[in-house]
């Protein structure tokens, strides 16, 4: 099971990088649209403020996938549920955006239905 968990963490980083990459994609097209005077500051800075927790959230769930000792889960099963734990306390406790925790979520199924079509090693 170590092993195909291990899999299940590889392929999510992956997919985490790609959503940071869409964050910055989606702020940097706020950046555009202020400057070209379609919103207003307000809403450009309000917007600012939330691309930046996010970012700052999905690399806090980064970081925690890089210290997962996959070797002490004995099923895939605990390992997501302890990354939707883990989730759902950092967006409680920290006070980051509650959409993180629905990113992480679609990631999660995504990367699960990955790994079940018997793409793992």
């Amino acid at each position: 099971m170590p092993k195909r968990c291990r899999f299940f963490i590889e392929v999510l980083k992956a997919e985490m990088e790609d959503l940071l990459q869409d964050i910055m994609t989606v702020e940097s097209r706020s950046r555009e649209r202020f400057a070209s005077l379609e919103i207003s500051n307000y809403v450009f800075r309000a917007n600012e403020a939330l691309f930046m927790r996010e970012e700052e959230a999905v690399r806090l769930l980064m970081d925690k996938l890089g210290t997962i000792d996959v070797d002490r889960f004995t099923s895939l099963d605990g390992l997501i549920a302890h990354l939707d734990a883990y989730a759902k306390e950092l967006v409680g406790k920290a006070d980051e955006p509650e959409a993180v925790y629905g990113f992480l979520k679609r990631k999660m199924d995504k990367v699960l239905r990955y790994v079940d079509n018997g793409t793992s090693p």
